[in-house]
């Protein structure tokens, strides 16, 4: 439990969402911590090729993003890497 209150004030600093990964997403969070071995993957930034986070998290399941009680996308939208679920999880 302690490592949920941990998450309060961290930056946020890359969201991994797009093309082959379906309707899940990663969320980077916290302190960035360089890997061994950088991700080679274009579609990423450098920082998320580059670094792992101190916390992230992965979400599974179905689910919903609003914003001010508007929606914003779902996990049934296209997850195209310029489709909506992509641009709306990486403004949002």
């Amino acid at each position: 439990m302690k490592e949920i209150f941990e998450l309060y004030n961290q930056t946020c600093w890359a969201v991994i969402a797009g093309k082959g990964t379906g309707s899940i997403f990663n969320i980077k969070i916290g302190e960035k911590i360089p890997r061994a071995k950088p991700i080679n993957n274009p579609h990423l930034s450098d920082d998320a090729r580059n670094y792992d986070s101190k916390y992230g998290i992965m979400v599974y399941s179905s689910w919903e993003l609003t914003k001010n009680g508007d929606f914003v996308c779902d996990s049934d939208d296209s997850n195209e890497n310029d489709g909506p679920m992509v641009s709306h999880l990486m403004q949002n």
